[in-house]
């Protein structure tokens, strides 16, 4: 910014890339456990209905169908509750994922970045060769924002 404002560059753009209150996120989190003697799992997840595909909460319990809750195609495979475990605040489905209690599933910072980097690298590319006749430079900046994990393993 402070190149910009002493009119060493010319021009500064940012993008970003967020996906928000999208139909087609996975998104499944685990929201609560009850405690036994009858243990349940109260889920967030969307959730396709004659409402169109919405964020909902319902109760699973063990032996209980993802799919036949949430009429999402993501839910096909094998997403029954084989296991809720109260102690270790998880529940555990047939395909072997386990879904622990206030974390979610969705989409993963990997595939995000990947996304950024393919958005960038391309905009890159378009703006240096409509710039290349006025000889302009054209720089492409990334900003990684580490989070405390990854502070965690630098230091």
């Amino acid at each position: 910014m402070d190149a910009y404002q002493r009119s060493l560059v010319k021009r500064i753009e940012v993008y970003g890339v967020t996906e928000k209150d999208s139909p087609n996120a996975d998104v499944l989190a685990l929201v609560g456990i009850t405690p036994p003697p009858r243990i349940t799992a109260r889920v967030r997840a969307r959730i396709t209905d004659l409402l169109g595909t919405r964020e909902a909460e319902f109760i699973l319990h063990q032996g209980d169908d993802l799919f036949h809750k949430t009429d999402r195609p993501e839910h096909r495979a094998g997403y029954v509750v084989e296991n809720v475990n109260a102690g270790a605040g998880f529940v555990e489905f047939r395909n072997g994922q386990r879904l622990y209690l206030n974390d979610a599933s969705g989409p993963s910072r990997p595939v995000i970045f990947r996304e950024q980097i393919r958005q960038t690298v391309q905009r890159h590319m378009m703006w240096q060769s409509e710039l290349a006749q006025r000889e302009v430079k054209v720089l492409s900046l990334f900003f990684i924002d580490r989070s405390p994990t990854t502070r965690r393993k630098m230091g």
